[in-house]
């Protein structure tokens, strides 16, 4: 679906993570566009951060969000405000990885 010129085309993620005290990590990203579950993607990992697995369901999320044609809004719902803040810094830090990922999305 192309966006007309003007016309506001929104995406809102939600992302949740679980890290077990194994440090096993489920990371979670759900994308909902025009009233439809767009994606769900869901990821397993070990020796992991609650942190690290926050920002990778974000950036999971926008990785997916900025693949539907004519997004041009993301609304992230997260309960870590800091991950999506971190994650948006674009000066030196350990998630840099992360940040220069999600600038560099097609």
């Amino acid at each position: 679906m192309h966006a007309a010129a003007g016309q506001t085309q929104t995406i809102l993620i939600v992302t949740d993570t679980s890290v077990k005290k194994e440090h096993q990590a489920i990371s979670v990203a759900h994308g909902w566009h025009n009233q439809t579950l767009a994606f769900n993607s869901e990821h397993a990992a070990i020796n992991i951060t609650p942190a690290e697995a926050e920002t990778f369901a974000i950036r999971d999320g926008i990785n997916w969000a900025t693949a539907i044609e004519g997004v041009n809004r993301i609304i992230v719902i997260t309960d870590s405000i800091q991950c999506a803040q971190r994650l948006l810094d674009t000066s030196n830090h350990s998630k840099q990885g992360h940040t220069i990922a999600v600038l560099t999305n097609p």
